[in-house]
């Protein structure tokens, strides 16, 4: 065979020709793909030009497609398409990668995300994510970490770390979408099953309103899409020993126009739930109940607490409490009162407005007075006069 080849010259060229076109057809034809990469393909020329405003194209369509090819050994028809290698894309532990899609169908006039579609499987399926009407722009899904072939000339994806929130803080959110909250509110209302606000979709399926939420999150990790939840982190509400915490509500029912202080509400865990305090009718205003000293999370776009000192009866002291809340003693009762504390039960009707002291309930100088001691007292209802 080595003499034939010698003696034909012209057959060692064709023979190193035909060699040198099949390693250039090989070339073309395999695409072989490493463990940490995909191959984004490019149609070049044979096929449907993609429908207008479409720039991602579909199979059968010229253009860069929708589909990518993961790990491994592929072929292609040789010269139709190009195939550009790129790194997975890695989200780290304690980041998060908010997505945008640079194709799909119009997000509807009104919403600012797009609609969750299923199938795509993390956005590694930009074929299904389209065919299933996947909409163009930013999504309400996120990728939390690990790894994934996802097509850069089909989604963009930001990467941003967690919200870590310290013990003795507290996160108070505001929602980019959802329904408009109603008039006469401050804050939006709770809606269950968003899961600390880590299920934006599920938030607004169930009728999360955009604005200032009630709902707080507590110290701890949350994966959140910082694109549709704004998170502020603010210190949590301490109240020092010798000290209590007034508190007045910024939202809820209105205060009854005869009423300085707002009606107890008992299921609000010292202002920590502020939609327990909405469901059980609770009033915006001053607020009865106290807080003794210690640290609460707190929504203080629902809540403002201010500081005052705990009232002390010192030995040998008394306290004589005007009460600013309880039922008004009727004129009927005024008299009656004053006749049984004043000497011969005589008094004329003038001085009975002043001359009494009521029991325990009732608005006015109480009864009971107040002896030694360190009293929680809130002072917006309750008046001490030390004696």
């Amino acid at each position: 065979m080595t003499e034939i080849l010698a003696t034909h010259p012209l057959l060692l060229i064709t023979l190193g020709l035909s060699t040198a076109a099949l390693l250039i057809l090989a070339y073309y034809s395999v695409v072989i793909v490493s463990g940490n990469a995909i191959a984004v393909l490019e149609r070049r020329w044979i096929g449907r030009k993609m429908p207008q405003g479409r720039v991602v194209a579909m199979g059968g369509e010229v253009g860069i497609q929708a589909r990518t090819f993961g790990p491994g050994m592929h072929f292609l028809i040789p010269f139709l398409y190009v195939a550009s290698k790129y790194d997975f894309m890695e989200i780290s532990n304690g980041e998060i990668g908010t997505v945008e899609s640079i194709d799909g169908k119009p997000i509807p006039p009104g919403r600012i995300f797009a609609s969750v579609v299923e199938g795509h499987n993390a956005f590694q399926d930009g074929e299904a994510f389209l065919v299933n009407g996947g909409q163009k722009g930013p999504q309400i899904q996120i990728l939390p970490p690990g790894k994934y072939r996802i097509n850069p000339y089909l989604f963009h994806v930001a990467k941003s770390d967690a919200v870590s929130i310290d013990k003795g803080k507290v996160g108070v959110v505001t929602s980019a979408d959802g329904t408009q909250i109603p008039a006469g509110r401050l804050l939006a209302q709770s809606v269950p099953g968003h899961s600390n606000f880590e299920d934006g979709q599920a938030f607004l399926e169930k009728g999360g309103q955009k604005g200032p939420q009630i709902d707080i999150l507590r110290p701890g990790t949350y994966r959140i899409n910082l694109n549709l939840f704004k998170v502020e982190i603010h210190e949590a509400t301490v109240v020092p020993a010798g000290k209590i915490g007034l508190v007045t509500a910024l939202d809820g029912s209105p205060l009854p126009e005869n009423e300085f202080i707002a009606k107890s509400v008992d299921v609000h865990d010292d202002y920590q739930d502020g939609p327990k305090f909405l469901a059980g009718d609770g009033q915006r205003g001053p607020q009865l109940d106290v807080l003794r000293p210690g640290t609460y999370y707190i929504n203080q776009l629902m809540f403002k607490v201010e500081l005052d000192d705990v009232a002390i009866v010192e030995r040998g002291q008394v306290a004589v409490v005007i009460s600013n809340v309880g039922d008004e003693p009727t004129d009927e009762m005024k008299k009656r009162l004053t006749s049984s504390q004043t000497e011969g039960g005589q008094v004329v009707e003038e001085e009975a407005r002043e001359r009494y002291v009521v029991p325990k309930g009732f608005r006015g100088i109480q009864e009971e007075v107040a002896g030694p001691g360190r009293y929680y007292l809130n002072k917006r209802a309750f008046i001490p006069y030390i004696i």
